[in-house]
């Protein structure tokens, strides 16, 4: 029904809609992603937000991803190869679409994330 996707008899939608304001219903961002099978978040991982690049890029996703109804998780490895696999590892779990721009980012991680974009 809220994603439009039902075809309701008027009076039944017109009740749902009013339940839905009445609560003050807000969707559960997780419980969409598993329905829909994808994530309204982008991963953004960079070696140092107090690098000006890097926080003028940030920032200019940031707004981006807002024009686009889309939502930014950072990941900061703080120039830490080490940091950047179990940050992609979660990515991976968690997000559709993920942004990488590290100079360090080891090509095991980008071919394992690779893979499991492709195996979806």
């Amino acid at each position: 029904m809220l994603n439009g996707s039902l075809d309701l008899p008027a009076l039944t939608k017109q009740r749902i809609e009013n339940a839905i304001a009445s609560l003050k219903y807000q969707p559960n961002p997780h419980a969409r992603r598993l329905s829909r099978g994808r994530s309204d978040m982008i991963g953004l991982v960079v070696p140092d937000i107090a690098n000006p690049f890097f926080a003028t890029m940030v920032a200019a996703v940031e707004e981006e991803a807002n024009d686009r109804g889309l939502a930014v998780s950072l990941y900061a490895t703080l120039n830490r190869t080490g940091r950047e696999s179990p940050i992609f590892g979660c990515l991976s779990i968690i997000m559709s679409t993920a942004w990488f721009s590290s100079p360090t980012i080891p090509t095991t991680a980008i071919s394992r994330l690779s893979s499991i974009e492709q195996a979806r």
